[in-house]
């Protein structure tokens, strides 16, 4: 197993010699064929957003207050960011809550000269469904969610690179990716006093990612490189939630805190590649299959503490502080960093139809890239903002809101190469919510 990463991976690094049969590609060359090979080397060598750990935020309403739901914690969606408050809600309650459409797009700026590589998803998904149900001082609750999808249908085109005979012309790529993480399982919480409560919920998670990257490159002296990469990932695991919730007439506070444990890892690489040189007697192929195991799914621990303010049953204010412990990584991944991140929320009622909003951050675990050093994995710190509008009556409640995130940072998008590029990114999110009081 170890030969074949290593293998493996000495194949992509030699990728541009392999195609210049044998001799280093000039410089050009090499950014070109290494350049947007590099998009597909994130499955490779590493996990799609692993250093964003808010690229949604579940729950209807906790959605719409920017994720500050720590101490609020009065629906089902409590199971989420603090199962303790299971223990204060009504008898039954029953929340869906769907993402009618999410548009991301991520732009590097001037990869290839002035030349910009963009990266689009678009995705519909179950943001959050659960019930819960109090008897006594007793909560029980069983919570499904998305916490992360993409979906991208890509196709990209570069013309006339460049007119030196050995350097590439044109550059052709489709990219097929789809990637979910799940999380599915049930609540416990229970009311020690009158005002405070404990909580637990256990999650079973499933993180799927498969994708297909076929590139297409011409050189103006007649060679042409072709080469495929399918990958297909599976990581399964428990997270177990621990909350506490302290309730008062006008203030409240609570903490939470996630810790993961994997059950298994899987990820299975084919890579194939051709070289055909028109003044030679055919192409040159290249395949290699590898199966890794031991490639787990990095899951840090993550502590919440949030205070929510009810001065009038007509408006709540709450902030949330989230600390996300950092974590090494294995095979040469990028270290996580201990990160904080923040949430504010409101909502006012005006009778029966409310308005929220709110805004948050999603800064990356990965560290700030450096000079004099090449390879260094992408970081995009996000800044978003949230806003909807329902009805609330005694059973019922239903909102629709919006959910924006503007990110940028640097990357180093040219395989083995010291050169930064800016990037800019952003993820727009429709949400449709309703909650049923039973």
């Amino acid at each position: 197993m170890v030969v074949a990463k290593a293998a493996f991976l000495q194949l992509v690094a030699l990728l541009p010699i392999l195609l210049s049969g044998g001799i280093p590609l000039p410089n050009r060359i090499a950014q070109v064929v290494g350049a947007l090979w590099l998009g597909l080397m994130g499955p490779v060598v590493g996990f799609a957003q692993e250093e964003l750990r808010r690229s949604t935020l579940p729950g209807g309403r906790a959605s719409l207050l920017g994720g500050a739901f720590t101490a609020v914690a009065d629906d089902p969606a409590a199971a989420y960011y603090n199962p303790a408050g299971l223990a204060f809600v009504d008898d039954l309650e029953v929340s869906l809550s769907v993402t009618a459409l999410n548009n991301s797009d991520v732009t590097y700026r001037k990869v290839i000269g002035d030349r910009d590589f963009n990266e689009s998803s678009q995705s519909f998904f179950p943001l959050f469904s659960g019930a819960s149900y109090r008897w006594g001082r007793l909560g029980f609750g069983y919570s499904y969610m998305t916490t992360n999808s993409r979906n991208i249908d890509q196709s990209n085109q570069w013309r006339d690179i460049s007119t030196e005979e050995t350097e590439a012309n044109s550059w052709n790529r489709y990219y097929l990716e789809s990637h979910d993480y799940l999380l599915a399982g049930p609540s416990l919480a229970f009311r020690l006093l009158d005002n405070l409560s404990i909580g637990w919920t256990g999650y079973y998670y499933q993180r799927t990612l498969k994708s297909m990257d076929h590139q297409l490159t011409h050189f103006n002296n007649g060679v042409v490189s072709s080469l495929d990469i399918k990958v297909s990932t599976s990581n399964t695991g428990l997270w177990n939630v621990w909350g506490l919730l302290l309730r008062f007439d006008t203030f409240r506070i609570g903490v939470s805190g996630w810790s993961a444990q994997k059950i298994a890892d899987e990820t299975t690489t084919n890579l194939d590649t051709v070289y055909f040189d028109s003044a030679s007697s055919g192409p040159q192929s290249q395949s290699l299959e590898v199966d890794d195991e031991g490639r787990a799914e990095v899951n840090p621990a993550t502590y919440r503490a949030g205070i929510a303010l009810t001065p009038n049953k007509n408006f709540l204010l709450a902030v949330d502080v989230l600390y996300h412990q950092g974590k090494e990584n294995d095979l040469g991944r990028a270290d996580l960093y201990d990160t904080y991140n923040y949430s504010i929320g409101s909502e006012i009622k005006l009778g029966k139809v409310f308005l929220r909003s709110g805004a948050f951050t999603n800064y990356s675990m990965y560290p700030d890239l450096v000079a004099n050093k090449a390879s260094q994995p992408t970081k995009i710190d996000y800044i978003g903002g949230s806003l909807g509008f329902g009805v609330d009556t005694k059973t019922y409640e239903g909102s629709a809101g919006y959910i924006y995130q503007q990110g940028s940072g640097e990357s180093q998008i040219i395989i083995n190469s010291g050169q930064f590029q800016e990037v800019e990114a952003n993820s727009r999110s429709w949400v449709l919510s309703a909650r049923y009081k039973l």
